[in-house]
């Protein structure tokens, strides 16, 4: 069995895979916002929500913890509700860490230490205080409302001329659920929304009872695709837990709808890091 805390920074750079995903800055909006009730902002964010099949991106990524820092280079292939496959190189441009995110498992290959992790995502919660599911990380990269999660108790506001959601109590669909943590899950969400595309601007998310654990996002720009779709391009996010994270990302080279493929073979040589899942 091999030690995980001897891998730890390897494995912060797996952790910045989930919320990677050129379009002119936002306009300046001068007039009043029309008031709007929750169901119709809702209704508008979830009309937001990208129709591609797949994409990919490579991605200029800043990572800071409370000990160290680094820089990283990434291409990142998604295919939509399915997969997402990102690989990490440092400048030099020699791949340090692969990972494959399914709605079911965790993997990824660390090859500067020639080992493995196979498991769940009870591995982001067990080292990083963090309960993140495939839903969330796809959605974040997205700049998306979560597809996996019910309405909540939604309440409407105007802020800075931007529209506010404020929903509590957000319970994963009965359907979605996979395991205890999912069905245990509460989320409170703030979500700051454009008054013009109706896309997040900024999200702020904690778990009810967890106070101490809190992510914020946001979004500076985003890009318009071929098809329509609005894709984050610049994206700042905030992890607040007992390992503090936050992550600067800018991607380019965005396409939609091309033949990927998310090559995943571990060499025999390496080996398999474990930990007591719950």
């Amino acid at each position: 069995m091999i030690s995980f805390s001897r891998y730890h920074w390897s494995l912060v750079c797996a952790v910045v895979l989930f919320f990677t995903a050129c379009s002119p800055a936002r306009k300046a909006i001068k007039e009043p916002l029309k008031e709007q009730g929750a169901a119709f902002l809702f209704e508008k964010l979830k009309s937001t929500k990208p129709v591609f099949h797949s994409l990919s991106t490579r991605a200029s990524i800043d990572i800071k913890t409370d000990e160290n820092s680094i820089s990283l280079k990434a291409q990142v292939r998604i295919k939509k509700d399915s997969a997402i496959w990102m690989s990490f190189s440092p400048l030099l441009g020699i791949e340090a860490v692969r990972l494959l995110l399914t709605p079911d498992s965790v993997k990824f290959i660390d090859r500067l230490n020639k080992n493995y992790f196979i498991g769940t995502y009870g591995f982001f919660s067990e080292f990083y205080q963090v309960n993140f599911d495939y839903d969330m990380i796809e959605s974040i990269l997205l700049g998306a409302d979560f597809n996996s999660y019910d309405e909540g108790e939604m309440k409407a506001g105007i802020d800075h001329l931007q529209y506010t959601l404020a929903t509590a109590n957000r319970r994963k669909i009965r359907r979605f659920v996979r395991s205890h943590a999912d069905a245990q899950r509460v989320l409170l969400q703030n979500l700051w929304l454009d008054p013009e595309s109706f896309k997040i601007i900024r999200l702020k998310l904690k778990e009810a009872n967890r106070d101490s654990r809190r992510l914020d996002v946001e979004y500076d720009s985003y890009t318009s695709m071929e098809n329509g779709d609005l894709i984050p391009q610049n994206i700042m996010i905030n992890i607040s837990a007992e390992k503090n994270i936050r992550l600067k990302l800018k991607q380019t080279k965005l396409e939609v709808n091309t033949s990927l493929s998310f090559p995943f073979n571990i060499p025999s040589s390496y080996n398999a890091i474990h930990f007591n899942e719950q």
